[in-house]
């Protein structure tokens, strides 16, 4: 859940990110880890598995650059905004598996742009949409919602996704 802890939910303090405060490194993975809520939970959990399942058939080693591209990128994103107190949440880095997951539609022979094409539109509508409803919640938590850091994820994602390329380019051309 992208949601923000309030002073009243004392049990999350020592696991959320928090402004202010000397960041553990456990708080930076289980910060985003932590869910308020069972029904969102839910949904993470689900996404989390059917994109983890997806980029883990194409590498393994794929699948945990997701993973630490979305914690590292959400994090940056926390540590750089001014708006929010304290965060916990796994959609921001969702987003950033989600970017991973289209890049691997690249290995598909059959329709790959077109899968492409309609994934990353479908992702920029729904930022586009949850920016203007930001009511929009899969739960029923009363935390503020930090839709920024959907976005955060998915920039992550692209650039990281655009490291992988750049890299694998330099790996094949001679030296």
């Amino acid at each position: 859940m992208t949601c923000l802890a309030s002073q009243s939910h004392s049990f999350f303090s020592s696991y959320v990110l928090q402004k202010g405060s000397d960041v553990s490194s456990a708080a930076l993975i289980l910060g985003q880890l932590i869910h308020v809520d069972v029904n969102h939970t839910v949904w993470n959990v689900i996404a989390a598995t059917l994109l983890g399942i997806a980029i883990e058939a194409h590498s393994r080693w794929l699948l945990i650059g997701a993973y630490i591209s979305g914690f590292l990128s959400v994090s940056l994103w926390f540590a750089s905004q001014s708006i929010y107190n304290q965060y916990c949440g796994l959609s921001g880095s969702l987003h950033c598996l989600f970017i991973f997951f289209v890049y691997t539609l690249t290995a598909s022979k059959q329709h790959r742009y077109t899968l492409m094409f309609v994934a990353t539109i479908g992702l920029a509508i729904k930022l586009f949409y949850e920016f203007h409803q930001p009511e929009i919640y899969l739960g029923s938590s009363n935390w503020i919602i930090a839709h920024e850091s959907h976005l955060a994820g998915a920039v992550g994602g692209v650039l990281s996704v655009a490291l992988v390329v750049l890299a694998k380019k330099h790996l094949r051309s001679p030296v």
